[in-house]
């Protein structure tokens, strides 16, 4: 099977920040991999379940499914994912919708788009975006004014009636198979101190991987169910 190594790569970073910070496992990068990956693919490319990238389901509509299921679809969405709260299936529907990115065909997701000014990060003018998902959720997109890179992107969603904002910050830009990919993450709470961080050290496209890496291993014999 052919996988594109680099995306596999950043997928893992960002499950990796994800189970480090608690704040940013509301994203659904952290319960997409334990509760989704298996059948969708580590990547939303499909598996035993359809691919999650281009779904044409909006994210609203992912998250009633999660939530609540619906007769007409197969196993296992016939009814509500077992473990799952109402603000976990919003945060998958939200990652599910903006796989590949929220900038990529957020007209079609029925996202607005403003452009805000500039505004200094960490010293550069950064070009600033705000993106509105129809729920009320926001993701502030910020971009390097030369190269229009992404540097920043702080989430706004609402959990349990109360607004919690996480930051990822992006650098160390390198350009891999004709692709700049950011080889440093940073994470964490808006306005906290507490930070997981990701240093990328190598990158490379389109690199032959077997499906059986990407397989949950056996339990072990006696475990309990």
């Amino acid at each position: 099977m052919r996988l594109t190594k680099f995306i596999v790569l950043f997928v893992i970073c960002t499950l990796a920040i994800s189970i480090a910070i608690p704040a940013f496992a509301a994203d659904g990068a952290a319960t997409y991999k334990a509760k989704c990956a298996a059948c969708h693919g580590p990547e939303g490319q499909g598996k035993v379940g359809p691919a999650v990238k281009g779904a044409t389901l909006s994210a609203d509509q992912i998250t009633d499914l999660l939530a609540k299921g619906n007769d007409a679809k197969k196993a296992p969405h016939k009814k509500a994912i077992a473990g799952i709260s109402a603000d976990d299936a919003k945060g998958l529907g939200e990652n599910a919708a903006d796989f590949t990115g929220v900038l990529v065909d957020y007209k079609a997701k029925g996202y607005t788009l403003d452009y805000l000014g500039t505004e200094d990060i960490d010293g550069t003018q950064a070009h600033k975006l705000r993106v509105t998902r129809p729920n009320g959720d926001l993701t502030y997109v910020y971009l390097d004014p030369d190269y229009f890179l992404e540097i920043r992107a702080v989430n706004r969603r609402i959990e349990h009636g109360v607004p919690n904002e996480t930051v990822v910050d992006y650098g160390d830009y390198e350009k891999v198979a004709g692709v700049y990919l950011p080889f440093a993450l940073e994470s964490g709470p808006k306005g906290s101190s507490e930070r997981a961080s990701v240093q990328v050290e190598k990158a490379e496209a389109n690199v032959a991987a077997e499906e059986k890496l990407f397989q949950f291993p056996a339990a072990p014999a006696g475990a309990a169910k």
